[in-house]
């Protein structure tokens, strides 16, 4: 699969081949890998975002189990889990023969390699990647045993870095920080995005219809009635028919518009006046040019400007910042307010601030 076996190895696995914050990260570290002279190999669950993965480096789909909840699951699901998890080893030890280190993300494939490297990969180090504190990230199925096979941490932010700190004690605890890079994101043609902003265009809500990111959008459509603004929603999720229905009842269908799933949010922000949204959408809607409001169930921070963009950073654009207060139509429609009164000069100057190269320190801190 592999087509030069004289470069060193890095598994990067992930959940699965779909949009999502931890996707980008695990694109653009591939990259910043490669360049460095090693071979990445990103793995992963089928999903729509296949193709987008093998721009970055060679891909391998398999199956493992996500989070923890299977466990609660009934036997003859957990048994064919197993029996595919098994079946999966197999065959990305047949694609990837040697390995000098294994990075993997959350819950569901930290556990799988866990299990699985000393058989496949005994001369590899095995590190997990985690980018937030929430059960989503942390703690990793059969937490005590996995932790126990790791080499170290990697923390994608500082306030991971510090919750992982006080949560392992004992353990190696490397900050990668942000390594996002708007070319590898929007491509060539990034500076021509940022000079096409539109404040004529369209709020849009950027996210999974969940509930750990739902919950600012009952003081969001409030907002938007009152304003006068339309409002597009992007993301699919479990919660998707009940705000719909909370749009009906609010009489505002032809100011809301839900699109459901994307595989690619990337149009809907380049015709956005504003974006709601956190972690790693906020960062790209940001390289866009586009003023951003970082808004999740843990909270409201408002809108990004370059005084708290340093906040922002250290708690992973999330509504955990010290800044952050629960969502209220006031308090929405003062963000939205500011966002398209934002100054041009400050709406650029964000669109680089996230752009921080940190190739050196990826590969030292690896220390595969």
């Amino acid at each position: 699969m592999l087509k030069d076996s004289s470069r060193p190895v890095v598994i990067i696995a992930m959940n699965a081949f779909r949009p999502g914050g931890s996707q980008t990260y695990a694109f653009a570290l591939a990259r910043m890998l490669h360049d460095q002279g090693i071979q990445p190999v990103l793995v992963a669950k089928p999903g729509p975002w296949f193709k987008e993965a093998s721009f970055s480096a060679p891909c391998v789909r398999v199956m493992w189990r996500e989070g923890t909840a299977s466990e609660n699951s009934r036997w003859m699901k957990r048994l064919l889990l197993r029996v595919l998890e098994a079946a999966s080893a197999r065959h990305l030890a047949i694609k990837v023969k040697n390995a000098a280190l294994i990075i993997s993300s959350q819950p569901g494939p930290t556990a799988f390699f866990s299990k699985y490297s000393l058989r496949n990969w005994p001369e590899a180090k095995r590190m997990a990647l985690v980018h937030g504190t929430t059960p989503v990230e942390w703690p990793f199925r059969d937490h005590v045993e996995t932790v126990s096979q790791l080499s170290g941490l990697l923390a994608a932010t500082s306030e991971t870095s510090a919750f992982l700190k006080d949560q392992a004690p004992n353990m190696t605890v490397d900050e990668l920080g942000n390594i996002f890079r708007a070319e590898m994101y929007w491509g060539q043609n990034a500076s021509e995005i940022v000079d096409t902003y539109d404040r004529q265009g369209p709020a849009v809500f950027l996210g999974t219809l969940t509930p750990n990111k739902t919950a600012p959008l009952a003081a969001l459509f409030s907002a938007v009635a009152s304003l006068g603004v339309s409002l597009v929603v992007v993301g699919g999720g479990p919660q998707e028919d009940e705000l719909r229905r909370s749009v009906q009842e609010r009489g505002l269908e032809s100011q809301v518009t839900f699109v459901g799933a994307v595989t690619d949010p990337r149009p809907w922000i380049v015709r956005a006046s504003v974006v709601v949204t956190a972690g790693r959408g906020a960062i790209e809607s940001m390289a866009a040019g586009r003023p951003t409001v970082v808004a999740t169930s843990d909270g409201t921070h408002g809108l990004a400007t370059l005084s708290g963009i340093e906040e922002l950073q250290r708690y992973n654009f999330t509504g955990r910042t010290p800044s952050s207060m629960q969502a209220t139509p006031d308090e929405m429609s003062l963000a939205l307010t500011e966002a398209l009164a934002l100054n041009e000069t400050e709406r650029l100057t964000l669109s680089k601030k996230n752009e921080r190269s940190r190739d050196h320190r990826t590969h030292r801190e690896c220390n595969y």
